[in-house]
């Protein structure tokens, strides 16, 4: 009964070996050959018997039953997204809460890296009988629900943060800063991204038990932060430009480092174009040579999410000189590479710009693109290129004389400033 109640609960292939290490009678797999099914990956219940057995277990039952489940799982099993899972499930039911709650903390770290928010705010969810052992869990529902584009809910859950090492402390300011920016207040954010960076840069003082690589690359990436706040929110281009410019002096001779200095070279020549007078000034052709350079330096990552963004940023140039072709093949590669990379969001942006590059108005096209641009409810470029595409679209639809269809795009944009106060500048 203890072999059955256990293969019922773990619903998935068990080896023998696996068997072994929970101490159950392998050998009377034999006598049940009408109720288990064999496979490569070794033997599990048919769904009738697994239904009968786990209508009829004892509390008791069910709950050895979880705790042999995670002994198979210990034994011998990458531990993956997914069977981190079956193993919180089973903890729960095991009645094993610290155990429940090193692995929720394993899952949120997946999820985070994985970008799967809604996973991140069911698992808590989930997780009520370990919660008074996940007290770090907080921050990482805090970022779920900024990421589902619920700023109250984001910023309910990091007021009940409290960290307890540097990476945390600047991950807590740079969603607060999220916030701030979701909510029109620029000097806030400004001031949680310097927050971030002091957390950060006042632990390189004692650094013990601290990666210090991943620390500065860490400060890189929140100075980067400080420095686009200074660009877009401010509008203060000379200001961004010298934050950039000693980045790119600290970053350009470090070994390793292409990447990273692909990305400051990104947004310093997008700063440096905002600066230029007028095409093909000195700014203007120093920001050409800085996004070539940015280009050669992804020579080894050539499909990676910046490699999509730097082809992007040619295609720009490209437009400008009036090489129609050339830009069009450059937006057509920077799309390719944002879906081999993964990138749906910059892949939904670059969708946007060759819709509106090809001439002709295709709305129920165009509306399946900003549904998508939609998705990112949380991230500015998403945004303000869903902005700028719905007045297109209305102009469009006016003169098709659409009016109720021009009209419907423009209450939407409206709806989104209510929602991105800091966007209602130049918009």
């Amino acid at each position: 009964p203890t072999l059955i109640d256990t293969l019922a609960v773990l619903d998935m292939p068990a080896s023998n070996a696996q068997l072994n290490a929970v101490d159950l009678d392998v050998d009377a797999i034999k006598h049940l050959t009408d109720l288990l099914i064999e496979t490569q990956g070794g033997v599990f219940l048919r769904a009738s018997a697994s239904q009968f057995a786990r209508a009829n277990m004892s509390d008791a039952e069910l709950v050895q039953a979880h705790a042999n489940c995670l002994g198979i799982l210990d034994f011998r099993v990458k531990l993956t997204t997914s069977v981190r899972e079956r193993r919180f499930f089973h903890c729960i039911g095991a009645g094993a809460a610290e155990a429940a709650a090193q692995e929720a903390l394993a899952l949120f770290e997946h999820y985070r890296i994985e970008e799967r928010p809604r996973a991140a705010v069911q698992l808590f969810e989930r997780a009520a009988s370990a919660r008074a052992m996940l007290p770090s869990a907080y921050i990482f529902v805090s970022w779920a629900h900024l990421m589902l584009g619920d700023i109250d809910q984001a910023e309910f859950f990091l007021s009940r943060f409290y960290p307890h090492e540097p990476f945390k402390a600047a991950w807590a300011a740079g969603i607060r800063a999220e916030i701030c920016k979701a909510r029109g207040d620029r000097d806030g954010a400004l001031a949680a991204i310097a927050e971030a960076i002091a957390a950060l840069e006042g632990a390189e003082a004692d650094a013990a038990g601290i990666d210090r690589n991943e620390l500065l690359r860490q400060t890189l990436v929140y100075r980067q932060d400080h420095a686009r706040i200074r660009q877009y929110l401010f509008r203060d281009y000379e200001t961004a430009a010298s934050e950039y410019a000693a980045l790119l002096n600290e970053w350009r001779n470090q070994p390793g480092a292409d990447v990273e200095v692909a990305v400051i070279m990104r947004n310093y020549q997008e700063c440096l174009r905002s600066m230029s007078k007028s095409h093909g000034d000195r700014l203007w052709e120093e920001a050409r040579h800085m996004l070539n350079a940015a280009w050669e330096h992804l020579d080894a990552y050539r499909e990676t999410t910046i490699a999509a963004e730097v082809c992007y940023e040619m295609s720009k140039f490209a437009e400008e000189d009036g090489d129609l072709n050339r830009a069009s093949r450059l937006l057509a590669d920077a799309e390719n590479i944002a879906a081999k990379s993964g990138s749906l969001m910059l892949h939904a942006i670059i969708r946007s710009r060759r819709f509106w590059a090809n001439g002709s108005y295709d709305h129920e096209k165009w509306e399946e693109i900003s549904a998508n641009l939609s998705a990112y409810a949380d991230h500015g470029w998403p945004i303000r290129t869903l902005l700028k595409g719905r007045l297109r679209a209305a102009k469009r639809l006016l003169d098709l004389r659409e009016h109720d269809l021009a009209l419907t795009q423009l209450k939407a944009n409206l709806d989104t400033l209510v929602q991105h106060p800091a966007f209602t500048e130049g918009s």
